[in-house]
């Protein structure tokens, strides 16, 4: 079987304006039949280097090859294999969807036929009639992509296809392109919106102030948190046979999470089932881009990912030594929301932290939504303070009980550890 050749190869891409570095050493390859998402925030540096893949400014650096085809040394050949929509597609809206598509297609000797055939794809062959200005912003998005593919395009770029439309108009996009894409063609889609990628894209390249991070494919990507859901008819039967056989589980209402490959879960199965326990399903779990995301921010990490040169994508080293003490705390906090726990177990979370940083902790804490019933265990009395109920422990035995406030008026060992702490005053 011989080896595909890329549609798309971008090389060493950089663009320098001023003294200002756009785009550095972009380098990225797209084979024939792939959806690839070039991933941003606004600023990154997307629309400049999809201006350089289609020749409409000159990188400062690096080549861009399109069906083997130099985009500097034989330009029209490699524009005859692209179709693209830079920004937003150039639409006249006083004309019909029909006259707009004609006048494109004089200017590249596609007849009627070309016409008909990209309307019935992006599916606005009964709409062709009506003027641009009576279509809705998805009804645009698709005449444009039709425009781009009146050439018979082997690479179709889009930039930010689904800006600004609402869910249905989404998923008509995403539906459309990966049929594209089913008959070989390739697509370059940026973007930033992180869910979007995820759901429309084989590959990804994230781009951020101007460099790519990481490139490869989306499972690739998020794999470290795969796990499989399990849907059974009696969870606390199905969570009895599981710690039995030492399985390490998270019980989430009717399902259960194992941290387990797909290939793995046959064995599982039929230990359950030969238990007497129904499973109702079983299906691949792989938390989201932007579940990851949100999981960081709610504890705390907000700070921590802007200062990051590369965000959530910055390697932090073995035992999280790129961060501070306090920043791996947080980071373990962020691991255990991602499956929105309805139990949290937090052992001394703050017992080597500064003030300032156990403070960061409790307020990522106090913030978490939805809030899971939190077990924390400590010798602080600021991580008490806030709790609902305190439980007092000497040499085995609860030698106190109750809220915080009633326990500080007391005469006890909680009451002596606040004042110890210099946050009640001692003739309290």
């Amino acid at each position: 079987m011989k080896p595909t050749t890329p549609t798309l190869v971008a090389s060493g891409l950089t663009k320098v304006i001023g003294k200002r570095t756009i785009v550095d050493d972009v380098s990225f390859e797209l084979d024939p039949g792939v959806v690839f998402g070039f991933l941003g925030p606004n600023g990154a540096g997307k629309t400049t280097t999809i201006r350089m893949l289609v020749g409409l400014i000159r990188p400062t650096a690096g080549t861009v090859t399109i069906c083997g085809y130099s985009v500097r040394r034989e330009f029209e050949k490699a524009m005859r294999c692209i179709g693209c929509i830079v920004e937003t597609p150039d639409l006249y809206r006083f004309m019909s969807g029909r006259e707009n598509l004609e006048h494109f297609a004089r200017m590249l000797g596609a007849g009627d036929d070309d016409i008909q055939r990209v309307a019935e794809i992006v599916g606005l062959a009964h709409r062709l009639d009506q003027r641009v200005r009576e279509y809705s912003l998805g009804m645009r998005q698709r005449l444009g992509i039709a425009q781009a593919l009146l050439g018979h395009p082997k690479l179709l770029i889009l930039d930010e296809p689904a800006n600004g439309l609402d869910p249905a108009g989404i998923r008509e996009i995403r539906e459309l392109l990966r049929g594209l894409a089913a008959t070989g063609m390739s697509v370059f889609v940026s973007s930033h919106q992180l869910a979007e990628i995820e759901l429309m894209c084989d590959r990804v390249a994230i781009i951020h102030k101007g460099r790519i991070l990481r490139d490869g494919s989306v499972r690739e990507l998020i794999s470290s948190q795969r796990a499989m859901e399990f849907h059974v008819a009696d969870v606390a039967r199905a969570t009895a046979v599981l710690q039995q056989h030492n399985v390490p589980f998270t019980p989430n209402h009717d399902r259960i999470f194992l941290p387990i490959e797909e290939s793995d879960a046959a064995p599982v199965i039929r230990t359950l089932i030969e238990n007497g326990i129904d499973v109702l399903s079983a299906r691949p779990r792989v938390q989201t881009l932007e579940e990851i995301r949100d999981a960081a921010l709610s504890a705390g990490l907000g700070r921590a990912l802007e200062r990051l040169p590369e965000g959530l994508g910055t390697e932090v080293g073995e035992k999280g030594v790129g961060l501070s003490l306090g920043e791996r705390q947080r980071l373990q906090i962020a691991r255990m929301l991602i499956d929105q726990p309805r139990l949290l177990v937090l052992d001394e979370a703050t017992a080597n932290l500064d003030y300032a940083t156990e403070l960061d902790v409790r307020t990522a804490l106090d913030e978490i939504t939805p809030k899971p019933t939190t077990l924390v265990i400590a010798h602080r009395y600021t991580m008490m303070k806030n709790a609902d109920y305190v439980y007092v422990l000497k040499d085995g035995d609860v030698i106190e009980q109750g809220p915080p406030a009633q326990l500080v008026r007391g005469r006890g060992w909680f009451a002596a550890l606040a004042r110890e702490s210099g946050e009640v005053p001692s003739f309290v």
